[in-house]
């Protein structure tokens, strides 16, 4: 027994067919192919199917409906939407001035990426050519000491060697002191009675003190070191 559709199930497959082709239509609409073919006056099966677009008119709520969504879900996102083709929304969106969001942020972002990558390989040459200009100055400046290290080789040895006695006879100074500090005992006391030795002193401090200074009355000693760091300690 034949099945029954009714006018509006056919108009709907005859429209799908003329837009889609009759085996979506059928996909779509659950009807049979055969049906659809017959229904659009395809009276040989076995030929190859020929998609027959007719032309659809639109209301302007659909067109609007369109047009609205295309800022956001893009020309074929809208078409979808809206289940109106793509091209037709193509064409609705060019007369009214707009475009396709997606699209249009893919270009930029592709914009950005080209200019970063174009960016990269000239900070690259610059840097290359920095580096050969840094390496002559370098090359040109260590020809230069090396020219008049050998112009003044002897000026040099006599300076090192005058330098060199110089140091040891400092050293021998400061060794001499040490030496003399070590053997008179000095003791501070503040004028509450509390007291502390220069050996007591030379364990508060860090290693590489070179200056104290003792203050009684503050009960603070003060220390600077061959670096130029500074602290404090309390004396009691």
């Amino acid at each position: 027994m034949a099945k029954f559709y009714t006018p509006q199930q056919k108009e709907l497959a005859m429209t799908r067919a003329r837009m889609y082709g009759s085996r979506r239509a059928a996909i779509q609409t659950g009807i049979p192919v055969e049906t659809i073919r017959e229904w659009i006056g395809e009276k040989t099966p076995g030929k190859k199917e020929k998609k027959k677009m007719a032309k659809v008119v639109y209301s302007d709520e659909q067109k609007a409906a369109a047009l609205e969504k295309v800022p956001e879900l893009g020309i074929h996102g809208a078409a979808k939407e809206v289940g109106i083709p793509w091209q037709t929304v193509t064409k609705w969106a060019a007369e009214a001035g707009l475009s396709d969001a997606r699209k249009k942020a893919g270009k930029a972002v592709q914009k950005a990426k080209d200019q970063a990558v174009a960016t990269e390989i000239e900070a690259k040459k610059k840097t290359r050519g920095a580096g050969r200009k840094a390496k002559q100055v370098l090359d040109d400046a260590a020809a230069t000491v090396s020219e008049q290290a050998a112009i003044s080789s002897v000026e040099v040895k006599k300076t090192a060697s005058k330098a060199e006695r110089a140091v040891r006879q400092k050293a021998s100074d400061a060794a001499a002191r040490i030496e003399d500090s070590l053997i008179l005992n000095i003791v501070i006391q503040s004028e509450n009675g509390h007291a502390i030795s220069t050996k007591e002193i030379v364990g508060l401090v860090p290693d590489g003190t070179s200056d104290v200074y003792v203050k009684a009355e503050e009960g603070k000693l003060y220390w600077v070191d061959k670096d130029g760091a500074t602290g404090s300690v309390n004396l009691w």
